[in-house]
């Protein structure tokens, strides 16, 4: 007879509680391109702030360069498309140490690395 009851509730959460695999998927593909972007960008302002000697809006003597604002740029990686915001500087050209954001390496070499 207990038998009989745990299988009729089990029967009534089965109706409870969906999951739509497709919609899982979506929003975990857009949780690991968002953090991946965030990532990515925080790095690239990390490293315009060891150029410039200051962060970002921060005055000091030691600040060696200003910045000039930043341009969006694309990057196809394994987890979607991300939008990095390349920062600009007044007296220097920007590269990166990140190799596939100056295009000299595959996207995957760097996002590989990244994966979670």
């Amino acid at each position: 007879m207990q038998e009989a009851t745990s299988t009729e509730t089990a029967k009534d959460l089965s109706s409870v509680i969906k999951i739509n695999e497709h919609q899982f998927k979506d929003h975990l593909g857009k949780m690991v391109r968002s953090t991946v972007e965030e990532t990515l960008n925080d790095m690239l302002d990390a490293e315009a702030d060891q150029l410039c000697n200051a962060k970002k809006y921060e005055r000091n003597d030691k600040r060696s360069n200003g910045r000039a604002g930043h341009y969006k740029r694309k990057l196809h990686t394994t987890s979607g498309e991300v939008e990095l915001k390349t920062p600009k500087l007044r007296g220097a050209r920007f590269e990166t140490a990140l190799p596939s954001v100056n295009y000299n390496f595959p996207s995957t070499t760097i996002i590989s690395s990244l994966q979670l």
